[in-house]
């Protein structure tokens, strides 16, 4: 019985060091995996940052025309500007319809002269 415990405990010591090294690789593993998700994660963060810096290329993103009228009448919510600035900013305008980009760009433009 004496040589059975040694036995076990010679065992034991032999297989801990051989458990150890499994737990190494498994903890191992896991960190690459981890490393792996962050490197992936932040590439995906990284491209989404970009994509909203390029131009849009698709018809989808493209936003939509309205006509001048409804745009005057919608001026303070969508241009920040009461409807007689909108109507100073069209004046010599020939497009019948405008993005609301494009109404922001004119009324800036606008703002931005200098009275005579």
């Amino acid at each position: 019985m004496a040589a059975r415990k040694g036995a076990t405990k010679e065992a034991t010591k032999a297989a801990t060091p051989a458990t150890q090294a499994k737990k190494q690789a498994v903890i191992g593993a896991a960190n690459s995996v981890a490393k792996q998700a962050a490197n992936q994660a932040e590439t995906q963060a990284a491209t989404r940052s970009t994509e909203g810096s390029k131009p849009a290329a698709s018809a989808s993103t493209i936003s939509p025309s309205y006509p001048i009228h409804e745009l005057m009448a919608e001026s303070e919510a969508l241009l920040g500007v009461k409807p007689e600035v909108f109507a100073g900013a069209l004046e010599g305008a020939t497009k019948e319809t405008l993005q609301v980009k494009e109404a922001k760009q004119l009324v800036e433009q606008f703002l931005r002269k200098k009275v005579l």
